[in-house]
């Protein structure tokens, strides 16, 4: 079988699960194998800590797990987008029967962390096996040069920046009705819907005073291809907030079309970069 590089594969799969193989499986030294939740740990442990979210089910921390599946994602949409070898090897570098791609994440001494990837004998299957997750000083990555970029969500940095001056238009009804599950318990009752609505203008007027106050408290998020601002949105007046209001630039107003918990705006966010704000943490 040839070797794959970068000017042969134009094109990579959206899943990671369908670009590689990402169990280890021995059958004379079944000790020794391993499930992709296990790499995630692996990880974990590997990086700077953080908070990556309250176990779920087989997940142990799931916003990590939807990190870097997100992330291959962007990238593997880079690599595609890519016009020559070149710009494709600064996504996913393809030499030597080996791939890999940039995490984002850095160790705990500021390494950068790679997905390291070798090519897939057994045929019929996924182009790629996965090794594991490495640092750039990783003997293993001595044969890429330069090491690949990280994941690109945005052209203009001023995206990222809420603008004060600009009002904030929700659309109400999808928001209090077709995402009704996302609201406080006490907030779902269909016979309160016109209580339900005053409250609601009430915490996004409340938004727009503490943004035009502290604009950082707008979080950037990476949705379909587009950069969208998380606002905090209280409505049972605790001190945390409810919800995040996804709010998104169109001319001289900023539309909000929809909302999300704290855990889905948590995971959004943090495929650009590790949200600062106080507000918005994993649970």
């Amino acid at each position: 079988m040839d070797e794959l590089t970068n000017h042969d594969v134009t094109t990579v799969p959206l899943e990671l699960f369908d670009f590689a193989f990402c169990r280890r499986l021995n059958k004379k030294a079944p000790e020794l194998n391993k499930e992709f939740k296990e790499y995630i740990e692996d990880l974990q442990q590997l990086a700077i800590k953080e908070n990556w979210g309250t176990p779920q089910g087989h997940q142990k921390y799931p916003v990590l797990h939807n990190y870097i599946w997100h992330t291959y994602m962007r990238i593997a949409e880079e690599y595609n987008d890519a016009v020559t070898p070149e710009e494709r090897a600064k996504k996913i570098p393809m030499r030597d029967g080996f791939a890999c791609f940039n995490t984002g994440l850095f160790t705990e001494e500021f390494e950068r962390i790679f997905a390291l990837f070798e090519q897939n004998r057994v045929p019929d299957r996924q182009p790629w096996y996965f090794l594991g997750f490495v640092p750039e000083s990783d003997r293993q990555l001595s044969r890429f040069s330069p090491l690949p970029e990280r994941a690109n969500y945005f052209e203009d940095p001023g995206s990222l920046i809420f603008d004060y001056r600009l009002e904030i238009r929700p659309n109400k009804r999808h928001i209090l009705v077709d995402n009704k599950d996302r609201l406080p318990q006490e907030y779902q009752a269909p016979d309160k819907y016109a209580w339900l609505v005053q409250h609601f203008e009430g915490a996004v007027n409340n938004a727009q005073r503490r943004l035009s106050e502290n604009f950082k408290l707008a979080v950037p998020q990476y949705y379909r291809g587009r950069i969208q601002l998380l606002v905090p949105l209280y409505l049972t007046g605790n001190r945390q907030p409810d919800l995040a209001l996804a709010i998104e630039r169109d001319g001289d107003v900023y539309q909000a079309r929809t909302c999300l918990t704290i855990d889905m705006a948590y995971n959004n966010a943090r495929l650009i970069v590790k949200p600062q704000s106080d507000w918005l943490q994993p649970a």
